[in-house]
């Protein structure tokens, strides 16, 4: 589940996502707000937190709890994402 959010107004652009996901008992949230220019918003911030579980869904970490390294591209924004 998961909702995304953008606010602009003359000073000011965000974009955010909020999601929950349990699968097999694990239960995880991931939220991922930006800020920046007029490219910000909520879709943006979805990507970002796709990424993420994508991430994890490729270190199997919903067959068992176990520690979340992520990758530069999710830490530093260059998958293209987040500009």
């Amino acid at each position: 589940m998961g909702k995304t959010g953008t606010c602009t107004d003359a000073r000011t652009h965000l974009g955010w996502f909020g999601s929950f996901n349990e699968v097999n008992g694990t239960k995880l949230v991931v939220t991922v707000l930006l800020t920046g220019g007029s490219a910000v918003n909520g879709p943006v911030a979805s990507g970002i937190a796709g990424l993420v579980y994508k991430n994890l869904s490729e270190q199997n970490w919903f067959a068992g709890a176990k520690e979340f390294t992520p990758t530069a591209e999710v830490l530093t924004g260059t998958s293209g994402y987040a500009r």
